[in-house]
């Protein structure tokens, strides 16, 4: 059974090969982020069972963040990818 999962984060190294182990199964990825795909992160999403949309947005803005999918309703059998920023990396001794 093919899902809608909405991906933040998506174009980040992590998170891009999520949307295409998803799409490679045929599932629809939908990625949000504050940075657009470039062209080498778009090449690498082509061609792939399922469908792979992306939405340049803030997820943390109330207004914008709410409808990511471009008007898609993200239904509760949908699902959700979520990758926060690394703020900061501590010194390992």
């Amino acid at each position: 059974m093919s899902r809608t999962v909405l991906v933040t984060g998506a174009t980040g190294f992590v998170m891009a090969n999520l949307v295409r182990h998803l799409a490679e199964r045929g599932h629809d990825a939908g990625g949000a982020d504050l940075k657009p795909p470039d062209l080498p992160l778009r090449r690498f999403l082509e061609n792939l069972p399922g469908s792979v949309s992306y939405r340049q947005v803030d997820v943390t803005d109330r207004c914008r963040g709410r409808r990511p999918l471009g008007g898609r309703t993200v239904r509760s059998s949908s699902s959700l990818g979520h990758a926060s920023p690394l703020l900061s990396v501590g010194r390992l001794n």
